[in-house]
């Protein structure tokens, strides 16, 4: 059974830990969109705030909920994308490095919420961009 966290706008936040069959009627329920499947279930999951999303068990759902109550990231979204334009990546290329999954759509739309300040990043994310940086700072001194 998966566990969904849903964190939509006008709709209480909802967990649920429940068969596939119930999570997509639940999410059809509270988004109001007619999804075909738990693919577009994620896809929709990704656009609403953290920590939306679809897991695969409890540990994670807890893991995700956890992690927003870490410190928020020293980044603003404007500095998250000055930092992708000065490492001169794409935004999906960037996301990978950045450790967001699914398809590219899907990872297009997580960087472009951190860069608009929708979304916060993880302390292990901004460690990863201040990691990121330093890496291109030694390579362009060197070339």
């Amino acid at each position: 059974m998966k566990v969904m966290i849903y964190m939509g706008q006008d709709v209480l936040p909802t967990i649920a830990h429940e068969p596939d069959d119930v999570i997509l009627r639940l999410a059809r329920k509270l988004s109001g969109l007619e999804l075909a499947d738990l693919k577009q279930v994620r896809e929709h999951l990704s656009t609403l705030p953290a920590p939306s999303g679809l897991y695969g068990g409890i540990a994670s759902a807890n893991a995700a909920v956890a992690a927003m109550n870490q410190p928020k990231s020293e980044y603003t979204g404007e500095q998250i994308k000055e930092a992708r334009q000065e490492l001169g990546m794409s935004a999906v290329r960037f996301g990978r490095e950045l450790g967001y999954t699914g398809n590219n759509n899907t990872v297009n739309k997580q960087v472009y919420r951190l860069e608009k300040g929708e979304r916060d990043l993880t302390p292990d994310r901004a460690d990863r961009i201040s990691a990121l940086l330093a890496q291109h700072a030694l390579e362009t001194e060197t070339a």
